[in-house]
């Protein structure tokens, strides 16, 4: 079996997927172990399973199931399976469309705010930023040919 060549910035996403995962997969288990104290957890920590979640809002008992998608792709990239580079390029360029759309329409189109403290500012345009730069990243030609010389979608 021929050893798997990887980039440093794709080795840094499989870890970021792999954070996420892990976040979300804490935050899960730290609901039900202790359902009392999670709608008084820290801003900062809820802000990280925001991120984590990719927006995504349930019941914190759900954030386990959550925690598969980033588990997966993360995997994947790790693997340098193309799949996984598909899938982070789809969920991250629509999330950059869903909150850059989200601020326009009803921010500046309204004239209402959506995000009323700096945390949820600061949340806000890392999710957009973070995603930005993943998507860009995955679409550069160099990083393309590396996922298309070392898989395909039927592996």
């Amino acid at each position: 079996m021929g050893q798997i060549i990887r980039s440093t910035g794709t080795t840094r996403l499989a870890y970021l997927q792999f954070c996420k995962a892990a976040i979300l997969l804490l935050s899960g288990l730290a609901a039900i172990l202790s359902p009392s104290g999670w709608p008084n957890s820290k801003h900062l920590v809820m802000a990280a399973v925001y991120i984590a979640a990719h927006s995504i809002q349930l019941p914190p008992v759900f954030n386990i199931l959550l925690a598969i998608y980033p588990a997966v792709v993360g995997w994947g990239l790790w693997r340098m399976r193309n799949w996984a580079r598909v899938a982070l390029i789809i969920s991250s360029g629509l999330m950059v469309i869903r909150w850059l759309t989200a601020l326009f329409a009803t921010q500046w189109a309204s004239g209402e705010t959506i995000l009323h403290t700096p945390l949820a500012r600061m949340t806000v345009w890392t999710l957009i930023i973070l995603d930005s730069v993943i998507f860009l990243y995955l679409m550069q030609p160099e990083v393309r040919s590396a996922f298309g010389e070392t898989s395909d979608y039927s592996q």
